[in-house]
C-alpha cells in the first residue's frame, strides 16, 4: 500500500479500517513491511475495543528508508491520554478498528512524505 501524506498545520494525518468485533485472542504481535520515508516523523498504530477504550503505539521507524518488517507486541501498545479509558486492561476480544496515522516530529521535519506497508497482519507468538 502506497500511502502518501500531508498533514499541514494539522500536526497528524490518518486512516482508519473498522473490524466489526473481530477477536484478537491468542495473539501476540502486530507485525508488517514497511518502506519509510526517511522524515523523522512518528509512525502511530492505534486499535479500538468495542467497549471504547484506544490503544496506541508510537513508532520512530520513519527515520530511515531501508525496507523492513516490524514486529510490536499486542500488549506494548498503551492507552493514549485522551483514550476512552473504561477499565485500563487490553481486551483484544473485540477489537471493531484498526488506524494508522503519521504525527509530525519535531518542528524541523516535513509535513509531507510517502511510505509504503505491506502485508499488515495480527498474529500469534513465534
Amino acid at each position: 500500500m502506497k500511502y502518501v501524506y500531508d498533514f499541514s498545520g494539522k500536526g497528524y494525518a490518518g486512516m482508519n479500517k473498522p473490524l466489526n468485533d473481530v477477536n484478537w485472542t491468542g495473539n501476540e504481535w502486530l507485525s508488517f513491511w514497511i518502506t519509510p520515508d526517511g522524515t523523522k516523523n512518528r509512525l502511530v498504530l492505534q486499535f479500538h475495543e468495542k467497549s471504547g477504550e484506544y490503544w496506541e503505539y508510537s513508532s520512530d521507524v520513519l527515520y530511515g528508508t531501508s525496507a523492513q518488517l516490524v514486529r510490536i507486541r499486542l500488549s506494548d501498545f498503551k492507552q493514549p491520554p485522551w483514550g476512552g479509558k473504561v477499565d485500563g486492561n487490553l481486551d483484544l476480544t473485540q477489537v471493531n478498528e484498526f488506524s494508522l496515522y503519521v504525527n509530525k516530529g519535531d518542528k524541523s521535519v516535513k509535513d509531507q512524505g510517502t511510505i509504503y506497508l505491506d502485508n499488515i497482519e495480527i498474529i500469534p507468538e513465534k
